[in-house]
């Protein structure tokens, strides 16, 4: 229950402190005085895109090619690069992409393949950061830094660069699937609106997350202690059955779930203690029963 209010107070912070998702590549973007920048974010206004009512994109000016048949059909793909250079020296490449997908419903640009560690296209990784920016005919997707690139071990302020992504689908976002590119004053309104939505398409892959990391915490590492503390004690304690350790266990669980879950509002990574207090707790009672039966 934490996870979502936690992220949403508290993910510009994040973003502005620890670089949260990398998102600082893009929060950072100089579009209001990088002539380059800020010509890629007016042409990718121009291709005047936005999702319709079943949430998928339509370019109404995207251009057109002629196909194998002769005929002209709208084009499916649009690709362009900028780049700027970081307050410490770092530049930074971005790739954006618009891909409306092929006729079989696929996608045409694929990150997997084409945005991976290694290639030519990322030779400068030293002293470069690569960053990627999709509008699928369904979906928004960032990612920071190529596929397979933590194998190289480079190192950035003395970070190491991992891969990071995100995709949100318009489907999920906000007003039934609103999406759009174009309406906008000024390119640092749609570097924002771009930021706000992958922060909005992280909100439920974070709560995912948490969720996951609470049952593995609560249930299975339960089952895992209750077994383990069986197996030690079964022989010399009170307790003889799995059945009455893992009741003992579900019993004991109490207090440090609600304490860490009230902790969790201020703090949402303390849920990881939750293994050694409990366990601590366990053994606690455990000990109880077993002294008190001695003394019995």
């Amino acid at each position: 229950i934490p996870a979502r209010p936690y992220i949403n107070r508290n993910i510009d912070k994040m973003i502005e402190k620890d670089n949260y998702l990398y998102l600082q590549a893009l929060t950072e973007m100089p579009v209001e005085n990088d002539e380059n920048c800020r010509k890629v974010f007016e042409e990718l206004q121009n291709l005047e895109c936005q999702a319709d009512e079943t949430s998928n994109l339509v370019c109404n000016n995207i251009g057109t090619y002629i196909n194998e048949e002769g005929k002209e059909v709208p084009q499916v793909l649009y690709k362009t690069s900028l780049e700027y250079v970081r307050e410490d020296g770092i530049k930074i490449n971005f790739t954006i992409v618009v891909d409306l997908f092929n006729e079989e419903g696929e996608i045409n640009y694929n990150p997997n393949v084409e945005f991976a560690f290694p290639s030519d296209k990322f030779s400068d990784a030293t002293n470069t950061e690569y960053y990627l920016l999709v509008i699928w005919k369904d979906s928004l997707y960032y990612q920071a830094n190529p596929f397979n690139i933590a194998s190289a071990s480079i190192k950035h302020n003395d970070k190491t660069l991992t891969t990071s992504s995100q995709k949100v689908f318009f489907m999920n976002l906000r007003k039934n699937g609103e999406f759009r590119l174009m309406g906008f004053t000024d390119p640092r309104d749609m570097r924002d609106y771009l930021v706000d939505q992958i922060k909005i398409g992280h909100v439920p892959n974070f709560v995912g997350q948490y969720s996951m990391s609470t049952f593995i915490f609560t249930v299975i590492f339960t089952l895992i202690v209750s077994l383990i503390f069986w197996l030690c004690f079964r022989r010399s304690g009170r307790l003889k059955t799995f059945k009455e350790y893992y009741n003992i266990a579900a019993i004991s669980s109490i207090i440090p779930t609600l304490i860490i879950f009230a902790l969790m509002w201020i703090e949402i990574n303390l849920v990881s203690y939750y293994i050694f207090v409990f366990s601590a707790y366990y053994l606690f009672v455990l000990y109880r029963i077993n002294n008190s039966a001695k003394i019995a």
